[in-house]
């Protein structure tokens, strides 16, 4: 069995996932708890509401209170990337494709994805 990590849905529940250390706070705590193996697909969004609001609104990737640079951190990340014992074969899903689409110029680049984004939503 596998389960989906949300990070909008982790940090409006109180996960800092903001921060270099919060992330690694939130994947050792998923690494005990679930395991990051069993982490089989990362759903990102950015939040509409702060930190901790236990309300679920999601927002367009680096316009909302996660951040652009935070998204930079989660999906660079070596415990999440390729070749790392979690996430081996993970699908990234958004959940508005045109999130990502729509994504051109700095907050592709920061993500590392091309001019368009659109390799993110496939």
């Amino acid at each position: 069995m596998g389960v989906c990590l949300d990070t909008a849905h982790t940090f409006e529940a109180g996960y800092d996932i903001t921060t270099e250390e919060g992330l690694g706070r939130t994947l050792d705590l998923v690494e005990r708890t679930v395991g990051l193996d069993r982490v089989y697909v990362l759903h990102v969004n950015d939040s509409k509401t702060p930190l901790g609001s236990r309300v679920d609104r999601h927002e367009h990737i680096g316009r909302g209170k996660i951040g652009l640079e935070a998204f930079r951190r989660i999906l660079n990340h070596p415990r999440l990337g390729p070749g790392s014992q979690g996430l081996a074969g993970a699908r990234l899903s958004w959940k508005r494709r045109s999130t990502c689409r729509g994504m051109t110029g700095e907050r592709a680049g920061a993500l590392g994805f091309g001019g368009s984004g659109s390799e993110a939503g496939s």
